[in-house]
């Protein structure tokens, strides 16, 4: 331990990698190495293995609760977070309860209160319009054998299992329709070639109606000459992020297989509208307000101006920005997912972030010597950071079969000097309480 009570990683023991010690022996151990291993790519894994070191992170601890689940297990990611060898995790492992769809089954739907993503963005964007276009899209490529009437069944199913698929924004309030009333929108398309693929999918996310829904479409692509056909999906960001196309997609693909059968998809612990009611509650009732002059502490770093000028939003709009795109090689990314992680007990955003620090301190010298100075003006900077905000709280809600918008925006205060001090930059990680759901309440 560190003087200030936190664990002390980088005196950590070096964890076992790569099955080389005990194979898995009880049902238990068996589903949990399987699921691990299916999850991370990576071969055996073995009961003295370690998920964290092994290339596991946040977001695919979702994916492995959610597969033990259909299992018969109950893990919560959290505990794949410890570093504990997945033998003892396997021993905690519980049995599913059959009446775990329940909740999800009786208070998914009706008028649902805006999280705070939701309410950031709309707050930004006073008419509809103007997040009309705001979507994410997927192609996948399929059996040729897939008609478009499979794939319609297919997603009808997923739309009526998974509640927030159905969401509309009605002039007053977000409302989830019941499951009888789903509507989807599949079309099929005859394409020269899949080059023009991105644009089925800016054509389809064109036609995405907040208002009157349905906020998730599909088209079946069929290109001539090509064995495999295409599928191009396209959902309101209001509906998904990231972890939910997971699940969308896995209940898809069984939802599809299941042809002339009723698909059976796997039960839905905690509904997305419980969710939003939660987190609408605690902060009407103001339970997180103790925690408030930690957040407006951080958000008082003085994070120094990085151009010639401050923003200003008359100007500053996204149709005057530019973007660059940088692809990191096979090399770095490994290197920044795997070996420095493991190498020092951190996570791979914390290497991004150490990265961004020395980037930002060294351009600050510069900045510094240039202008003549005795020393830097500014010792810490503020950077907002994403979170999939599912983590399990208090609450106790299992969010790890539920499709929605999760996602959570906080701010972090970094020490411009963090990496002098080894502990810095995880105490400015790790010290603050649950980021992903405080400080947006």
């Amino acid at each position: 331990m560190t003087d200030n009570g936190k664990a002390d990683r980088s005196a950590l023991p070096a964890p076992l990698v790569g099955a080389s010690g005990p194979q898995a022996s009880t049902a238990a151990e068996l589903a949990l190495c399987e699921v691990v291993a299916e999850v991370l790519n990576s071969g055996t894994v073995g009961v003295d293995d370690d998920f964290f070191s092994a290339g596991g992170d946040s977001i695919s601890a979702i994916t492995v609760s959610s597969r033990l689940r259909s299992r018969g297990y109950v893990l919560q990611p959290k505990q794949l977070l410890t570093q504990r060898p997945l033998g003892t995790i396997a021993a905690t492992l519980t049995a599913r309860d059959a009446s775990d769809a329940v909740t999800a089954a009786s208070d998914g739907t009706g008028e649902v209160p805006e999280p705070p993503i939701v309410q950031a963005l709309l707050r930004r964007n006073a008419k509809l319009a103007a997040i009309a276009g705001y979507v994410q899209w997927t192609s996948l490529r399929v059996d040729s054998g897939l008609s478009a009437d499979v794939l319609r069944a297919g997603l009808t199913a997923v739309v009526q299992h998974h509640d927030a698929l159905r969401l509309v924004k009605t002039e007053d309030a977000l409302v989830i329709p019941e499951s009888s009333s789903a509507v989807v929108a599949v079309a099929e398309r005859i394409l020269d070639d899949e080059n023009q693929i991105a644009q089925i999918a800016a054509d389809e996310a064109a036609l995405v109606d907040v208002i009157g829904g349905p906020l998730v479409r599909a088209v079946l692509v069929q290109v001539p000459n090509d064995e495999c056909s295409h599928i191009v999906i396209v959902a309101h960001h209001l509906v998904i992020d990231g972890v939910s196309w997971r699940i969308l997609l896995t209940d898809l693909y069984k939802a599809c297989a299941a042809t002339q059968q009723t698909p059976r998809l796997d039960p839905v612990p905690a509904s997305w509208r419980r969710h939003a009611q939660l987190l609408h509650e605690q902060g009407r009732s103001g339970a997180r307000r103790t925690e408030l002059p930690y957040w407006t502490s951080t958000l008082e770093a003085a994070t120094p101006l990085l151009g010639t000028r401050r923003l200003d939003p008359a100007i500053d709009t996204a149709a005057t920005a530019n973007r660059s795109t940088t692809i990191a090689s096979t090399g770095v990314t490994s290197a920044l997912l795997t070996t420095l992680a493991d190498a020092y007990r951190v996570r791979a955003d914390e290497v991004l972030l150490a990265a961004w620090l020395l980037t930002l301190r060294s351009w600050q010298q510069e900045r510094t010597q240039e202008r003549r100075l005795d020393h830097c003006a500014v010792d810490h900077c503020a950077v907002t950071v994403e979170g999939h905000g599912r983590e399990m709280d208090e609450t106790g809600l299992d969010l790890t079969r539920t499709i929605g918008w999760f996602t959570s925006e906080f701010p972090v205060r970094l020490p411009m000097h963090a990496i002098n001090n080894p502990q810095a930059l995880d105490d400015a990680l790790a010290g603050e309480p649950q980021p992903d759901s405080c400080y947006v309440l």
